[in-house]
């Protein structure tokens, strides 16, 4: 596999292209001059070396013409059949977390049907908001890594994070902030900027900001020469990067960042895109879930307690 992999990255090669390239038209100017001045190669290697040294540079110059023609079938082969980096990952990870979501589910409905009241009071906290949030990020980690066929990708090469408006699910709200919720891998500090204002300008040149202010519901770096993060050991091995905004009515609830480190994962812009589409949006969706979800048990139970406090009997006083 490793020789495999060393093969295709030597194909894909610039400079490796271009000598084989050079080589090739080299070729073709011969036969042209042998052809119309009958002036051959061999002869002017017998002139310049002795006849031992001039046949080992002939057989030299036709491995590498032999070569040559190899490595461009090879270049014409990949040009019009490209293989990608990724493969479709087995979907048990996100199997597992609708799975988890829905019991959590079937878990409140048992819950308000055996006592309403106490129900009311626990709706809240009782959803595991962080929990599912944790969850899903790691599931996404892990099908992102098992994602990739040609190159060795660990834990440490993929970098999640998820943040929230602080006080989305309340009535009175305005995203002006991001608040820290969870990342991957969580056993790795890799978190400095636990909450940001999306105005302050130390931190105008975060992907997250400039995607809240531009309003997009994606951003898609395929380059990240100018990434900036707050950490300078993930500046230098970032390689690409994707940011999700979290939405409710058009307005910012949260956002998830993902950063790709060391390798170089996408051949082109197209195939990276293609990527996101295909393996990415769902975690989004899941994880966009979770926050409409926790917004929604908070207007449900403001709407339980306003409707107690409605219902309760005056007390009349003398």
């Amino acid at each position: 596999m490793a020789t495999l992999k060393s093969l295709f990255n030597l194909l894909e090669n610039k400079k490796f292209a271009f000598a084989v390239n050079l080589t090739l038209a080299a070729v073709g100017f011969y036969f042209t001059l042998q052809k119309i001045f009958n002036w051959s190669v061999s002869g002017a290697l017998t002139q310049i070396f002795s006849f031992d040294a001039a046949f080992v540079a002939k057989v030299i110059l036709m491995v590498w013409v032999l070569i040559a023609c190899a490595a461009k079938l090879g270049m014409m082969y990949r040009e019009h059949f490209p293989t990608s980096l990724t493969k479709l990952a087995d979907p048990a990870g996100m199997n597992e977390c609708v799975l988890r979501i829905n019991d959590e589910i079937t878990r409140h409905l048992a819950q308000v049907e055996k006592d309403p009241e106490l129900a009311s009071k626990t709706f809240l906290q009782g959803h595991g908001f962080n929990v599912n949030i944790a969850l899903i990020v790691q599931n996404m980690a892990e099908h992102l890594m098992a994602s990739f066929t040609r190159i060795s990708v660990r834990s440490r090469d993929i970098f999640i994070s998820v943040y929230e408006v602080p006080g989305f699910e309340t009535e009175s709200w305005q995203p002006t902030e991001l608040e820290y919720v969870t990342h991957y891998d969580h056993k790795r500090d890799l978190v400095s900027s636990k909450r940001f204002s999306l105005s302050d300008t130390r931190y105008s040149d975060y992907e997250c900001v400039k995607t809240v202010a531009a309003g997009k519901p994606v951003q898609v770096l395929f380059d990240c020469k100018k990434y900036a993060s707050s950490r300078l050991n993930r500046h230098k091995t970032v390689k690409h990067y994707v940011g999700f905004r979290l939405e409710y009515a058009d307005k910012t609830i949260g956002f998830i960042n993902v950063e790709f480190h060391r390798h170089a994962y996408f051949p082109d812009e197209e195939k990276f895109a293609e990527f996101v589409e295909r393996d990415m949006y769902a975690f989004r969706a899941l994880i966009e879930y979770q926050f409409l979800k926790k917004k929604f048990f908070s207007a449900v139970n403001r709407a339980l307690i306003a409707r107690s406090v409605s219902s309760t009997p005056a007390v009349n006083t003398p």
